[in-house]
């Protein structure tokens, strides 16, 4: 039928509206069609007037509507044109686009299994309904202290924004005659240290992720090959004997460059190599012994890569430190290697919210930048939006 055809009956300010003209008469030649908004003033839009025309060159013309944000009144903006109407109740509220990070795990030592990536949460459309919202970040997990007595990696810790929690990382297991020191849980779990499939008691078991925000850390192959741990885009794999390499992170474009978030640190080695971290700034698992460079690298195409772990000695016990994450990617610390001394887990990196929206500032509270014509808020420590 004529007139205007699948009008939401509802909109959050700050959002895109869109209608579409439907007029069968006017599908031969072009035509002007003159339209009118009403309800709202010229500051409650942007990028279209309240009065002016289109031109329908078929039967169907969809207009846009750009809204601004506004946090307390509510409007009901009507269009017109060749006497048909519609309407849309514009809700109060600033629609934005989110990231939510929590912190990630630190890596385990003595063969020690990945740290797990922070929980990662992201939206688009999402209503802004009060006035403030408190930040809260999530630091990253200490990493196991040296030596074979455990304990193991610590978890990250929690990132809360807009009502959202993202669950810290699980910290990577320790040891690898012991099972007494297992991975933690979290956003995505920590890998397990030393061979356990060879042998009950030989490491600790891996953690487990949570649905909606990581991934499970991989359990520990035969002796010796730790797991590494889980990431937001992936579940770290361990099969028996492969290089502990952590789970990838999640790609996402809201600083205007496509970034990995919170991926998982890499196991440490003795069989193998180190791990290497997953993608998203992740540490790297400290190497083998006797494996010389052999060690695992940090994982890249982050906010901030992940460091590399220590470099090992040819012919030697190791002894050598898992790789730290980036700082703000969420994700996991690398694996320490076997040994007494100076082979503790990498720390997780700290979390991350970013909060993005169309416009000019319409709100306050962290670094702000521009990507295009958005406005973006970046939150790298505790504060208020």
């Amino acid at each position: 039928p004529d007139g205007f055809d699948n009008v939401p009956a509802s909109a959050t300010s700050g959002s895109v509206i869109t209608f579409n003209f439907y007029h069968a008469a006017s599908s031969g030649a072009a035509s002007t069609v003159a339209y009118t908004i009403t309800g709202i003033t010229s500051n409650d839009i942007m990028g279209i007037s309240l009065t002016g025309n289109f031109t329908l060159t078929g039967s169907l013309y969809t207009l846009t509507v750009s809204t601004r944000p506004k946090l307390t009144a509510t409007n009901t903006l009507t269009i017109s044109a060749l006497g048909y109407n519609a309407s849309v109740t514009i809700n109060p509220g600033l629609a934005v686009r989110y990231l939510i990070v929590g912190g990630g795990g630190g890596g385990g030592s003595d063969m020690g299994g990945g740290g797990g990536a922070g929980g990662y949460l992201a939206a688009t459309n999402f209503a802004l309904t009060q006035t403030t919202y408190a930040i809260v970040i999530g630091s990253g997990g200490a990493g196991g202290p040296a030596g074979t007595v455990g304990p193991a990696g610590s978890n990250g810790q929690d990132t809360t924004a807009l009502g959202f929690t993202a669950l810290g990382g699980g910290g990577g297991a320790s040891d690898h005659d012991t099972a007494a020191y297992p991975a933690g849980n979290g956003g995505s779990g920590g890998g397990g240290s030393g061979g356990r499939l060879s042998n009950a008691s030989y490491g600790g078991l891996p953690g487990t992720g949570t649905v909606g925000q990581g991934n499970n850390g991989a359990a520990s192959g035969v002796t010796w090959y730790p797991g590494g741990g889980g990431g937001s885009g992936a579940a770290a794999v361990q099969t028996g004997s492969l290089q502990a390499n952590g789970g990838i992170g999640t790609l996402n474009d809201i600083l205007g460059l496509n970034y990995y978030w919170a991926a998982g640190g890499g196991g440490g080695g003795y069989s193998t190599y180190g791990g290497n971290g997953g993608l998203g700034g992740a540490g790297g698992g400290a190497p083998r012994e006797g494996a010389g460079t052999t060690n695992g690298t940090g994982g890249g195409s982050a906010l901030n890569s992940g460091s590399s772990a220590e470099i090992g000695a040819l012919n030697s016990q190791t002894n050598k430190r898992g790789g730290d994450a980036g700082a703000n990617t969420g994700s996991g610390g690398g694996g320490g290697s076997h040994y007494v001394t100076s082979n503790a887990g990498g720390a997780g990196g700290s979390g991350i919210v970013v909060i993005r929206y169309p416009g000019s500032p319409r709100a306050t509270g962290g670094t702000i930048t521009t990507v295009g014509t958005d406005t973006v808020h970046v939150f790298t420590t505790s504060g208020t939006l």
